[in-house]
């Protein structure tokens, strides 16, 4: 795609739903003036890419399996989990603190969350 067709098509999404701000990197946040960053971990060949990602606290983080079969994305104390997720689904957390967390169908993938 090219980048004027690319803007354009930016452009018309963010005018035609302030919500549509999600396919560019970013969500607006209706309680402040501010964006909030919305960070990508994918799921692939049984590993989280990237492995470790530093965010700052009340930024979201999506996890898409794009692997061949089921993880989910549990953290270390199990504060919080996501559920199954099959090929090409995908889990929104808001991260407000520091975490490890891993595959509990998979203990040996592992992934890390710094919140700066």
């Amino acid at each position: 795609m090219n980048w004027p067709l690319r803007i354009s098509l930016t452009i018309i999404l963010l005018t035609a739903d302030r919500n549509a701000s999600h396919l560019i990197g970013y969500q607006n946040n209706p309680n402040t003036s501010s964006f909030v960053a919305n960070h990508v971990v994918e799921v692939r060949q049984m590993a989280f890419v990237p492995s470790s990602i530093t965010v700052r606290k009340g930024e979201r983080v999506t996890f898409i399996n794009r692997d061949i079969v089921r993880h989910d994305i549990t953290e270390e104390k199990k504060a919080w989990q996501s559920r199954p997720l099959g090929t090409g689904k995908s889990w929104t957390f808001t991260v407000m603190r520091s975490a490890d967390y891993y595959c509990s169908i998979h203990p040996v993938m592992k992934g890390k969350i710094t919140v700066k």
